[in-house]
């Protein structure tokens, strides 16, 4: 048994220190400006990080909905809950869509209204939920994380250099992108590895296969259930990767419906919970 432990902890890849974001400065100036700030994103972009060790977001209580006794507060007394700090940061606010009317009732209650009161993250669901929507309108400044960037990945949470290369001559462009410090790279590389923070940075290639898998498995069988009642999962992924092979190349609807064997305005739908 020992020897299994020492084996498993010796697979399991080191955290890295946190890298900055390019979209932390403006969350910040969302929080500065806002009572209520929404991160959304993909899962495992890194929205979770980015609240809580983020050097540009002020000091924060950070609850998580992920935790059962939290989120069976919050089904319970969510007022309380949200009363329990002056600066809560709500995560996987999705698991408890219903606790956002509480929290709409606070931020109308308040006069002035207070900036930076809450964050709310979430996985990109969160923003088709009718229910959310209503009640953060007017409210709350909203952000998506993507995958990392290049950039991002380097440790530069600065963006690129494509308006400096609108305005430089271009015989000067190779000293300006050596200045840069990112370097080229093989792009086929870089997209095979991606830009989610665990398989970009921790994982092996072989690795990252298994990580993937479990990541789509993990979309169908929990995060689009969420969303809608879906008749045939094996359907929906054999959508997945038509749409995936397509990938920067026009998007013909028909076409897909016709390579899936699916009607046309299933994979319309369908394409809406992409």
């Amino acid at each position: 048994m020992i020897v299994m432990l020492w084996a498993m902890e010796s697979l399991t890849p080191s955290v890295p220190p946190y890298l900055p974001r390019l979209a932390s400065r403006a969350l910040a100036r969302d929080l500065a400006a806002f009572p209520v700030a929404v991160l959304t994103g993909a899962r495992q972009t890194g929205k979770s990080t980015l609240a809580v060790e983020s050097d540009t977001i002020p000091s924060r209580t950070y609850l998580t909905l992920d935790d059962l006794s939290v989120r069976e507060q919050a089904s319970r007394a969510p007022l309380d809950l949200l009363e329990r700090a002056p600066r809560l940061t709500i995560d996987e606010a999705q698991r408890e869509p219903d606790l956002l009317l509480a929290l709409k009732a606070i931020v109308d209650r308040e006069r002035p209204r207070r900036p930076g009161r809450f964050l709310v993250t979430g996985s990109a669901n969160l923003l088709l939920m009718r229910s959310v929507a209503d009640s953060l309108a007017g409210r709350a400044g909203y952000r998506v994380l993507h995958p990392m960037t290049r950039r991002e990945q380097l440790g530069h949470a600065r963006a690129g250099l494509w308006g400096e290369l609108v305005v430089t001559p271009v015989a000067q462009w190779p000293e300006l992108l050596a200045a840069d410090g990112v370097g080229d790279a093989d792009w086929r590389a870089l997209a095979r590895r991606g830009g989610f923070p665990v398989p970009a940075l921790e994982l092996s290639a072989e690795a990252r296969g298994a990580w993937f898998e479990g990541y789509v498995r993990t979309y169908l069988e929990r995060d689009l259930r969420d969303l809608a009642n879906i008749q045939s999962l094996p359907d929906f992924r054999r959508l997945m990767r038509a749409v995936a092979l397509r990938q920067g190349s026009l998007m013909n609807q028909s076409e897909v419906a016709r390579d899936v064997g699916m009607p046309q305005p299933t994979v319309h739908r369908h394409l809406g919970l992409l």
